[in-house]
């Protein structure tokens, strides 16, 4: 793993919600690299964008893909709700209840070609 942070970033200065992070970590292992075959890859880079005020943390691991993960998840167990997927949901939600889209978060697939190579979540904070 590897975790960048842009030059010059004052992590001091900038306080994010307790455990924002880690369940998009922790299902990066769970669900895209414990699956993956060779070499695992996960990297957390971390980014200011003074002009519009926003911290931007990017998850990036090289697993199967969500797409593949869905369908090993189905099989293994079809009738598996995920709950982390809800419980992060809820959480950003209460932490955008205030203040209109202080937290947003997406989500790429990322492929080599046609075939999945990873995903990518992007957490955009204004602060």
């Amino acid at each position: 793993y590897a975790i960048n942070i842009e030059a010059g970033l004052d992590t001091r200065g900038i306080s994010i919600p307790a455990l924002l992070i880690q369940p998009f970590v922790e299902n990066a292992f769970k669900h895209g690299l414990r699956h993956q075959k060779g070499t695992k890859s996960l990297t957390i880079h971390i980014a200011y964008q003074q002009e519009e005020s926003i911290l931007e943390i990017r998850i990036i691991d090289n697993g199967i893909g969500r797409e593949a993960a869905e369908k090993l998840n189905q099989s293994i167990q079809p009738d598996h709700q995920s709950f982390a997927s809800g419980a992060i949901k809820k959480r950003i939600d209460l932490l955008n209840f205030e203040r209109k889209d202080v937290i947003g978060v997406e989500f790429q697939d990322i492929f080599e070609g046609t075939t999945p190579s990873g995903t990518e979540v992007s957490i955009r904070i204004h602060v």
